[in-house]
């Protein structure tokens, strides 16, 4: 049944290592964006499918629908800049004597899964997330909890669209420049996700990194 829970003989036996517990295997496939620009109107697309694994799934439950609640969800964009010192009076290709990295990290949003005993309203809701520098992607989050489920022929859930997450200049600090390379100096970019599934009454942490390339905002016509 879609709502069935292993039960805590079933886990210890589990841990043990003969469990006759139903096994449950699936992958997890992410695609997120490669290119983003500051205050770009787009949502940052970030989309997750499940995919069951038959070889290695019981084949009491191979048939049976199976669903991911997602319980959290952050994604930071963690910004480096590095500055590469060469010998002095160097001309052309030399050894890097010393390279200084300055790492920063910006959260562009966070969900957590609505809890029906303590719903908080949408104005806690945004303070709580200003008071810990969080920037949440939703305004007010998602009412119904995220679900993933397990399927060959699934569509992917985007969770940018659905978190409404984007990249605004203000979110950024001031000094932050888009991404750069000279001789000496550079400044790259990675996305940074984390999340927290519910299946079958288990928790998984599951995380992951992509490289980004972040672009300046578009110019402003102005009038002339």
């Amino acid at each position: 049944m879609e709502t069935t829970r292993i039960s805590v003989g079933q886990k210890r036996a589990n841990v043990l290592g003969f469990s006759k517990a139903p096994r449950l295997a699936f992958r997890l496939e992410i695609t997120v964006a490669s290119v983003l620009q500051k205050d770009s109107p787009y949502n940052i697309p970030l989309e997750i499918r499940a995919v069951p694994e038959y070889m290695d799934t019981s084949e009491c439950i191979v048939n049976t629908l199976k669903v991911i609640d997602i319980d959290g969800f952050t994604l930071n964009l963690r910004s480096t800049s590095s500055i590469m010192a060469f010998p002095a009076g160097t001309v052309g290709g030399a050894t890097l004597v010393h390279e200084n990295h300055f790492v920063r990290k910006t959260v562009l949003g966070v969900y957590m899964k609505p809890r029906r005993a303590e719903q908080p309203n949408n104005q806690q809701f945004h303070c709580e997330a200003q008071a810990k520098g969080c920037l949440m992607g939703a305004y007010p989050p998602p009412s119904s909890p995220l679900t993933l489920p397990i399927s060959d022929n699934t569509t992917p859930l985007d969770l940018g669209q659905k978190l409404n997450l984007k990249l605004q200049h203000e979110q950024l600090q001031a000094h932050e420049a888009p991404t750069f390379v000279t001789y000496n100096i550079k400044q790259t970019y990675v996305l940074e996700w984390k999340m927290s599934l519910e299946v079958g009454g288990e928790i998984l942490r599951v995380k992951g990194k992509h490289p980004v390339l972040i672009m300046e905002k578009a110019e402003q016509d102005s009038e002339s």
